[in-house]
């Protein structure tokens, strides 16, 4: 294997302009609720005849160079033009991180600053602030303002990360019912906007309660894996990835929702890019390969 690249281990910044929660007029919300109805009602709203994907948080790729996934995850804070770089047929999802927030975001300080909602940080993104989704602050602001600006801007829905970080607050026992507050935080936010798409990245445990309010799954490092304290890609032990494969196609079954898989490779490292492609498809997933930082877009071999 190719020695890799050093990856930017730092998320790109996300400068949100938003204003304060208390100057969020409900006018201005039911108008880019209507908005959003109309800007979404002529898309296919299901993911189920997607063959590719393909998550960017960049900004400097030219929007015809983003054209060809079918699913795209694009970061909401940079100033695309959806409308005019999403192809006919091509789903185009916001990045929305629902277990963590980054300290660059306007609204950390919110956080912050309320007693309850911030339970930690994440020990891989330092700058990550672990979100208890138990606070009542957290949920009107991602339905109330987060959201909705989102939406406003012309995206098909949003991929969700982080979730899995209220099932983990709630193992350490410092947090009962985390886990279901992350479930009913995410139902909130498909009966506010039911024409949002919603692809849970992780999340296995609470997809039986979440199932019906998905477009699709993801997950990532199936077949390989990056190591945060080495800094270094790998291959994932054959057991573990057999587990982790079992384990997304009985939910793929299950639920009969499209599983996207990131697979995390050394840019430089072509076979081992090709292999891994070649193992998620073989899998039934759709795969999209690409370096720790998803800063660059790659196409998956």
């Amino acid at each position: 294997m190719d020695s890799p690249p050093e990856p930017v281990l730092t998320p790109p910044a996300r400068r949100w302009r938003l204003g304060a929660l208390a100057t969020l007029a409900l006018a201005a919300i039911g108008g880019w609720a209507a908005n959003i109805t109309g800007a979404t009602a002529s898309h296919v709203r299901t993911l189920t005849q997607a063959d590719s994907w393909a998550v960017y948080y960049g900004d400097q790729e030219p929007p015809a160079a983003l054209q060809g996934p079918d699913v795209l995850v694009l970061e909401p804070d940079h100033a695309w033009r959806v409308s005019a770089l999403r192809r006919p047929g091509q789903t185009v999802l916001a990045y929305l991180s629902l277990g963590e927030v980054h300290t660059t975001r306007s609204y950390a300080p919110i956080l912050t600053a309320t007693p309850g909602a911030i339970a930690g940080r994440n020990p891989d993104w330092p700058d990550a602030l672990t979100v208890d989704p138990r606070s009542p602050d957290w949920r009107r602001l991602v339905i109330d303002e987060v959201a909705a600006r989102i939406l406003a801007k012309g995206y098909d829905g949003f991929f969700l990360d982080t979730i899995d970080a209220a099932e983990a607050l709630e193992q350490k026992g410092k947090h009962p019912g985390a886990a279901a507050a992350m479930v009913e935080l995410i139902k909130a936010l498909k009966q506010r906007y039911p024409q949002a798409l919603l692809v849970a990245n992780g999340g296995h445990s609470l997809l039986s309660r979440l199932a019906p309010s998905l477009a699709g799954l993801a997950t990532e490092s199936v077949f390989t894996d990056y190591q945060f304290k080495g800094r270094h890609y790998r291959w994932r032990p054959e057991a573990d990835a057999q587990r982790q494969q079992a384990l997304w196609a009985k939910a793929k079954a299950t639920y009969g929702l499209p599983v996207l898989v990131i697979e995390y490779v050394d840019p430089h490292n072509a076979p081992m890019r090709a292999a891994a492609a070649d193992q998620v498809r073989a899998a039934g997933f759709i795969p999209y390969v690409a370096d720790i930082g998803l800063t660059a877009l790659w196409q998956t071999p």
